[in-house]
């Protein structure tokens, strides 16, 4: 299973945009991104938010809990 950072990567790739074009699309700064894409847990929910709605994906309350405690 795909943990939700490699998700957001994959989606970009996919799309073929750049993390500046992701970070501008959705309100967001690069290193934000960056952490997303690195599966840091210490992020923003908003700004998570943000991003899994450019590329159509919702998250989980469960999903947020592994984020929460670094687990997948």
């Amino acid at each position: 299973m795909q943990n939700l950072g490699d998700t957001v990567k994959t989606r970009r790739k996919e799309r073929e945009l750049t993390q500046e074009e992701v970070c501008n699309l959705a309100g967001v700064s690069r290193n934000f991104l960056k952490a997303v894409e690195a599966n840091r847990t210490n992020i923003r929910l908003d700004l998570l938010l943000r991003v899994l709605e450019l590329f159509g994906l919702t998250v989980t309350v469960s999903e947020i809990q592994n984020l929460k405690e670094g687990t997948e």
